[in-house]
C-alpha cells in the first residue's frame, strides 16, 4: 500500500468530520506526493500527514500500513487528551482560585459596609 493511499483514507475522513471545511490537501500534494512548502495555517492537519509519514514503510504489507497509522494517530490523540486534561485542571483550579477572592473581595466589602453602617442589636 502506498503513502499517498493512506493519507487518502485518513484525508477522507478528516474531511468528513470537518464538513469539508478542512482536508489533507491543504498541507500536503497527493499528485507529488510531498507536504506542501506553503503550509494554509491547518497545523493539525499537517501534523496528521507528518505522523503518518513519518512512521510509514513500504516494506510493510498493507494491513500492517494500517495498523501502524492507526496506532500513531491512537498515540497523538491519548497525548493531546492529556495535554487537554491538563489545561482543563489547570482552568478549574483557576476559577477556583477567582471565585476564593471574590467570596473574600465580597466578604470585607460587607464588613466595611458594616463598619460604616453597623446593625442595630436585637432587641
Amino acid at each position: 500500500m502506498k503513502l499517498n493511499e493512506i493519507l487518502d483514507i485518513a484525508n477522507q475522513a478528516y474531511e468528513q468530520h470537518t464538513n469539508g471545511m478542512l482536508s489533507l490537501k491543504d498541507c500536503y500534494d497527493f499528485e507529488l506526493e510531498q507536504v506542501c512548502k506553503d503550509n494554509l495555517g491547518n497545523t493539525l492537519a499537517l501534523f496528521i500527514v507528518l505522523e503518518i509519514k513519518d512512521t510509514y514503510d513500504e516494506n510493510l504489507d498493507a494491513g500492517d500500513q494500517l495498523a501502524e497509522a492507526s496506532r500513531v494517530i491512537q498515540v497523538a490523540i491519548a497525548e493531546l487528551d492529556a495535554i487537554a486534561r491538563a489545561l482543563d485542571e489547570a482552568a478549574r483550579q483557576h476559577l477556583s482560585l477567582e471565585e476564593r477572592v471574590n467570596l473574600k473581595l465580597n466578604k470585607l466589602e460587607q464588613a466595611l459596609l458594616n463598619l460604616r453602617f453597623p446593625r442595630e442589636p436585637n432587641s
